[in-house]
């Protein structure tokens, strides 16, 4: 059974309004004392009387007090609990008494004889209770009571056994309900709402007393807020790239010589064309309507991460054949270096990688936006978008740059190559000086070439070798068994405080919500839909069992926890019939005692009910009952048509969404049970404990499907089932790592995790999917490599831009943990783990599976064409490439 909002309230038409005050103390000690006590009642009667609404059918402003209808004395206890204490203090000095007259007690105060429930308003209560078996008084914390089972001894009798028993309570919470009236627009609603919050967030101030503002757009507001913080991180993380990525591209053009001062330019336009591409993608969602939301502050450093990647593996790749083809021309094979030559080999080497990530990344997220937390599909929306966009831009307008730049170096090469014999020759003989320099020069970039061949010869041998390849089996084996203990014992909570900054009020108002409120006093409205005949006693007893299986499973101590009109209604009744009892001594035969009016309800169909009904409701204790009760009169009977109540439920476990999540499942199960009433449940929270129990699922749903997507464009690009194999693994394995070790690290799953889960698996893909890409590329035209050569001719070509994109997105995101926030924290926390975790995979994991595939006898190619790496740059690419 579905949640019902508040619409479906008996007097509701309309979206409701829901603000609440939380106010104590401003020295955090009891305010049982009249000098607070006139606060409340300055902000209740500020709230009805003073913030208005604009109406457009009326074309007046409109009070709260005009339009809250019967919920206007939702706050009548703070009230009438004020003027109780008034009475009593224009008392203290008097000869006359008030005792007979005021009762400042808990959960019921009674001023003047009117009874008025205060325990919806009044938290961390001490009261005053008299031990039956010595008849002494002790103090006792309603908090206390209420979540101690050993304290279930205390009856409720014990709990009114001392007159004026209340003697402190540490915060008052005021609630202002309503349904918007025809002509009040949601967006003047929510202007009303803010006005209400900047007030007293902003102009209102009390030596006295603290007040908290807590409303959805506050929230809401504050989320956005705490969101826009991430922004100037935004140029902080840009400057970082550009920095890293210029310094990184200037050191691998000057190893192979092809240093100008245009890598610096192609450095920074590498990072320019994300955040490009992210300007259009977002502000086209925006023109079609689509909300901002805080979380797609993050889309730009991922769409910068991914952009910048696929920048590295171009100019990369454009040098590798730039040297290759130089190597042509000094050799004669080739007339002159073309630049338009070199651009369309760099589009066939890099155009299947950077496709295949770019698809892996939009079907990661293009998955995620079909998840139904709007968070999660407005995230992956964004980034769906964004990725299209910066695919696009990185082919059409990278990709212009660096053909133009790239055609100036090769138009001066060739220039100078008409020249260079003649320019060596005159150099020889005017400046031999200069020629021991260049032979110096020479010298020392062949050692440092050979040093490093050296290098990565002994680590390929190091992952050839059968021990150390079963030791990295055996390691990875225990990373998996850790890291899948963690990801099946990771929690789903949600904790709202998470959404914010530190600093923000909107925190402490949900920590003195969890500290005061809602261990105590967490409320569901029950709504009888369809209560029947009610003149049937044995259908007011099965309503009367609905009402006891919600206090059961709610675990009430005390019955005054549960508003119920029909048993101040019982009541009202029975103290009628007594009352009348002598004067109607002709039909004392059907009086009820009081020990038989227990056993056998009142019905609210008898003839005379119409008038005990009406009086009923018109009494000042009980008036507040008619938001309570939709009924109508037929035939001078009256028909309830529907009425709700609430029952509330307590605990330190409350403080948890998840077990709140466990308590809206048992209410709603409790609900199915009685179908002949049409009972529905709403609790205030449920649009967000409803997400608690679909994160796990949604997770692992959205985890296999984008794996299989994956898998699948592998296939297509790649082709080689045992490559494709291994690319999956690697990919699943760098999952399963970023899921436990973030289970690990102490995060529950919730809907910023979740998100950033969905993000890291298609991240995930990329250092796999380059790296075997290329392996697998060097198979083509037919030609069988060794396993080394193969991963040689890999790591030549691809590892240098693997390390570089991996190492610049980890310095880049890093400056995020300087954001008190936890998205961003979550997010730093996805992106390094998936970063590292991919380059191990890519650079170890990957090339040891290789190697232990070809000791299979089926798969072994070693015996068959011994080709080296020589070979392999004959048909491809150079062996000079970094």
């Amino acid at each position: 059974m579905g949640i019902e909002d508040t619409k479906h309230n008996c007097n509701a038409k309309k979206k409701p309004l829901f603000i609440r005050f939380l106010t104590y103390s401003a020295d955090y000690c009891s305010i049982y004392l009249a000098k607070y006590a006139i606060f409340f009642i300055i902000i209740l009667d500020t709230v009805l009387y003073n913030f208005t609404v604009y109406n457009s059918i009326k074309k007046s402003y409109m009070k709260y007090s005009e339009f809250c209808k019967n919920l206007c004395v939702i706050n009548e206890p703070i009230r009438h609990f004020y003027n109780g204490l008034t009475i009593e203090r224009d008392f203290a000095n008097s000869t006359e008494t008030a005792s007979s007259h005021i009762d400042l007690s808990f959960p019921i105060t009674t001023v003047l004889g009117r009874q008025i429930h205060v325990d919806p308003n009044f938290f961390g209560a001490t009261i005053e209770i008299v031990n039956k078996n010595d008849n002494t008084r002790s103090l006792i914390s309603m908090d206390h009571l209420q979540i101690n089972p050993e304290m279930s001894a205390i009856t409720e009798e014990s709990l009114t056994s001392v007159q004026n028993n209340l003697k402190e309570f540490k915060l008052i919470l005021l609630q202002f309900r309503a349904e918007m009236p025809p002509g009040i627009s949601t967006e003047n609603a929510t202007q009303w709402e803010i006005d209400i919050e900047q007030y007293y967030h902003k102009k209102f101030t009390s030596d006295i007393i603290n007040v908290y503002v807590l409303s959805e757009t506050f929230l809401t507001s504050e989320v956005v807020r705490s969101g826009l913080t991430l922004v100037p991180f935004l140029a902080i993380g840009f400057v970082i790239m550009c920095v890293f990525s210029s310094i990184t591209m200037a050191l691998a053009a000057g190893y192979v010589g092809q240093y100008n001062y245009h890598k610096i330019t192609l450095a920074f336009f590498a990072c320019v064309c994300p955040f490009m591409a992210c300007g259009t993608a977002l502000g086209f969602m925006f023109w079609c309507g689509f909300r901002f939301g805080s979380i797609l502050c993050v889309t730009p450093f991922l769409v910068l991460a991914i952009g910048v990647d696929d920048s590295y593996l171009m100019v990369n790749s454009w040098q590798r054949y730039r040297t290759k083809y130089e190597e042509a021309h000094k050799n004669g094979k080739v007339s002159k270096v073309c630049a338009k030559t070199i651009f369309k080999d760099v589009l066939i080497d890099t155009a299947p990688s950077i496709t295949i990530t770019t698809l892996t990344n939009i079907l990661a997220f293009g998955i995620g936006a079909l998840t139904p937390t709007p968070e999660i599909q407005l995230f992956s929306i964004g980034n769906t978008l964004a990725i299209i966009v910066d695919y696009t831009y990185t082919w059409i307008f990278y990709g212009t740059i660096l053909y133009y730049v790239g055609k100036q170096e090769i138009d001066q090469l060739n220039l100078n190559s008409y020249t260079s014999k003649e320019v060596c020759n005159k150099e020889s003989e005017s400046t031999p000086k200069n020629n021991i320099h260049k032979t110096s020069f020479s010298t020392c970039k062949a050692n440092l070439n050979q040093f490093l061949n050296n290098c990565l010869d002994w680590y390929i041998k190091m992952l050839t070798n059968t021990t150390v390849a079963l030791s990295v089996i055996v390691l990875l084996a225990v990373y998996w068994y850790i890291s899948l203990n963690a990801t099946f014992h990771i929690k789903a909570e949600l904790k709202p405080q998470k959404l914010f900054l530190t600093s923000s009020n909107a925190v402490k108002i949900l920590d003195i919500r969890n500290e005061f409120v809602a261990p105590f006093y967490s409320f569901v409205f029950v709504f009888v839909n369809s209560p029947g005949n009610m003149s049937n006693v044995n259908q007011i007893a099965r309503i009367n069992n609905l009402v006891n299986d919600f206090e059961d499973a709610s675990s009430v101590v005390s019955k005054h926890y549960t508003k119920y009109w029909y048993r101040d209604y019982e009541l009202f009744v029975q103290s009628i019939q007594e009352t009348n009892k002598e004067d109607l001594e002709e039909i004392n035969e059907f009086d009820l005692t009081n020990e038989n009016s227990s056993r056998h309800p009142v019905s609210v169909y008898q003839e005379n009910s119409i008038i005990e009904l009406k009086q009923f409701l018109s009494w000042p204790e009980f008036s507040f009952w008619n938001g309570f009760i939709d009924y109508d009169e037929l035939n001078n009977t009256i028909q309830i048509n529907r009425f709700f109540f609430t029952t509330a439920t307590n605990g330190y476990q409350l403080r948890d969404w998840s077990f709140r999540s466990q308590n809206l499942e048992r209410w709603r199960a409790i609900a199915d049970k009685y179908n002949d009433l049409n009972v529905t449940v709403y609790e205030d929270d449920a649009k967000f404990l409803d997400l608690i129990p679909t994160l796990i699922p949604q997770t692992l749903q959205s985890a296999a499907c984008t794996l299989i997507c994956m898998f699948l464009v592998c296939i297509a690009f790649i082709g080689d089932p045992t490559t494709v194999l291994v690319a999956t693994f690697s990919i699943t394995s760098t999952c399963i790592g970023v899921f436990g070790i973030l289970a690990l690290w102490g995060e529950d799953l919730d809907p910023i995790v979740m998100s950033a889960a969905i993000m890291s698996i298609g991240f995930a893909v990329d250092v796999p999917a380059h790296i075997t890409y290329h392996y697998f590329g060097t198979d083509e035209g037919g030609s069988k490599v060794s396993v080394p050569e193969k991963l040689k001719h890999c790591l030549l070509s691809i590892g240098f831009p693997v390390l570089e994109a991996g190492i610049s997105t980890n310095v880049c995101v890093l400056s995020l943990l300087y954001v008190d926030l936890h998205i961003a924290t979550v997010f730093v926390k996805i992106m390094v783990l998936v970063v590292t975790i991919g380059l191990i995979h890519g650079l170890i994991i990957i090339p040891v599976l290789f190697y232990l595939i070809s000791l299979i006898p089926s798969f072994s190619t070693e015996s068959q064409n011994d080709f080296t790496i020589k070979d392999i740059a004959l048909t491809k690419s150079p062996n000079h490439a970094i």
